[in-house]
């Protein structure tokens, strides 16, 4: 299995900030990762995810087994790809819990039903690790204090990451992960029709003006930002 993103100079910047867990232990994650992958046989490659193309799933489950959080936040689930990655590098942990948001069958546009995601959560066996919510994301800090891993994939433009950010920054202690940051991802057709923000200008302000963030993002579509704290030594 090839992960184009291995190449990718960012991802090679991220291992060096995150070098506490020892040089290269991502990478080296991440290769296990390409021998034995740990959703063989599983429901997760065959869920609809922008993120499967290029292989996200092993990222998000190798950050999830080398940082082990107590608690992950997601918000915006879909038909939980990275949710169910993220769930099973926490119970390979042998720890932590996970809160899912998102509004499913009452989002108006691409979406699944609650029922259906639950289903899968039971099916991999991280009911006791994972818990849904179906609220939408101006919600979710009234519901969750704190965090130490955040994931965001809400139909992401410049202005959703501004808002986002700005909510979560002082309540997330290691990493914030976005989709999206390159520049071809704020090509894409919708992005383009209704004139959003942004995601990579908007990354590259918030690098500049956000001193206690370091922002990596890693381009293989559709691309990921990941913001660490830099009060977080791993």
């Amino acid at each position: 299995m090839k992960l184009p993103y291995l190449a990718d100079n960012q991802l090679t910047a991220l291992c060096k900030r995150l070098q506490g867990q020892g040089y290269g232990a991502l990478k080296d994650l991440l290769r296990e990762q390409g021998k034995t992958p740990f959703d063989e046989g599983s429901v997760i490659p065959t869920l609809d995810s922008s993120y499967k193309e290029n292989g996200y799933q092993y990222l998000f489950y190798a950050l999830t087994r080398l940082l082990q959080p107590e608690r992950i936040v997601e918000i915006g689930v879909l038909q939980g790809f990275s949710l169910l990655s993220m769930g099973c590098a926490l119970k390979a942990n042998g720890r932590g819990e996970f809160h899912a948001f998102d509004l499913f069958e009452e989002y108006e546009f691409k979406c699944d039903n609650f029922d259906n995601v639950s289903s899968r959560v039971s099916t991999m066996g991280l009911d006791k690790m994972v818990t849904l919510h179906q609220a939408d994301a101006s919600s979710v800090t009234g519901l969750i204090e704190e965090t130490d891993m955040l994931h965001v994939d809400i139909s992401n433009n410049g202005d959703i990451i501004g808002e986002i950010f700005s909510q979560w920054a002082s309540r997330t202690s290691r990493i914030m992960i976005f989709e999206g940051g390159s520049l071809e991802r704020d090509r894409v057709e919708w992005m383009v029709k209704y004139r959003k923000r942004s995601l990579y200008d908007k990354f590259m302000e918030l690098d500049k003006n956000e001193a206690g963030w370091d922002f990596f993002t890693i381009s293989p579509f559709p691309s990921v930002t990941i913001a660490v704290n830099v009060k977080y030594e791993s």
